[in-house]
């Protein structure tokens, strides 16, 4: 491995209970919620070609935080509790192009937060604040056009 790198992300979230709240029996009454990302990538580079791969895997103990969103059918209490590949790409380069095949995430526009043109890429917006984006799988080809000397 050329490179490998990985990020640690805790977040704690302290719920006081001096305050009013509607009765809700879908709430969770916890006073602390933890939350964890650990987000990691990798690259390998050789001469004609690059492998990439990316990802994050993510717990918490705050129950319904993916209400009616769960990939599983028995998953009843939707604790943040998933494993995402979000690229795992093979790329063959030379002078004229380069093939891609793999998922991979695609950056469409200029803005950070919110692109109206990016029409690719999957998001979860269910935390605005820790947005996530997926990748997509896809191949493509590029090709680079060398231009004669007049």
């Amino acid at each position: 491995m050329d490179g490998f790198e990985g990020t640690l992300i805790p977040r704690v979230i302290f719920q006081f209970d001096d305050f009013e709240v509607q009765e809700d029996e879908d709430r969770d009454t916890k006073d602390v919620f933890v939350d964890y990302r650990l987000e990691w990538e990798t690259k390998v580079v050789r001469e004609k070609y690059i492998f990439d791969a990316a990802g994050w895997a993510e717990g918490g103990n705050q129950e319904g935080t993916y209400a009616g969103m769960a990939q599983f059918m028995r998953d009843t209490d939707h604790r943040r509790r998933h494993l995402e590949i979000s690229e795992l790409n093979f790329i063959l380069t030379s002078e004229s192009f380069d093939i891609t095949l793999g998922k991979k995430i695609v950056q469409m526009g200029l803005s950070t937060l919110y692109t109206p043109t990016d029409r690719i890429s999957p998001r979860d917006l269910n935390d605005p604040l820790d947005q996530k984006t997926y990748g997509v799988w896809l191949g493509s080809v590029d090709y680079y056009h060398k231009e004669k000397p007049p």
